[in-house]
């Protein structure tokens, strides 16, 4: 009697460890999740500016067409149009590398205070 129960508990304990051990195949071969839609959305806005640093590093943008184009780009928050420049400028100052970043930073942060000296803030589209 004592052996019979001892198989029968042994049984159990070898049956819930297979299936444990399913369990945990089944976790470890799951299907990859698909890309979450806003983070191809996040990944095509930060092309999307990192694209506009390029031209405006290239000299095809000004500082002020930049930051309209961020503007366009979205996910900019309630940014006003200086912030936007100063947004450009903070993209400016990652996307370079060495020596050039610094030099483009200096050159839209210059292009930025002329402006706001000029016309005492910064309306995008008016320049």
């Amino acid at each position: 009697m004592k052996s019979v129960k001892l198989a029968a508990v042994v049984s159990v304990v070898v049956a819930l460890a297979a299936l444990a051990g399913m369990e945990w195949l089944s976790w470890c071969y799951m299907a990859p999740l698909p890309p979450d839609p806003g983070c191809e959305v996040a990944l095509a806005r930060t092309a999307a500016k990192t694209e506009v640093v390029r031209r405006v590093r290239d000299g095809e943008l000004t500082l002020f067409q930049a930051a309209a184009s961020f503007r366009d780009i979205g996910a900019t928050g309630d940014a006003n149009d200086e912030a936007l420049c100063r947004q450009v400028i903070s993209w400016a100052s990652l996307e370079e590398e060495g020596g050039k970043s610094a030099a483009l930073v200096v050159r839209l942060q210059d292009e930025l205070d002329d402006h706001l000296l000029d016309n005492g803030g910064v309306v995008l589209g008016a320049e």
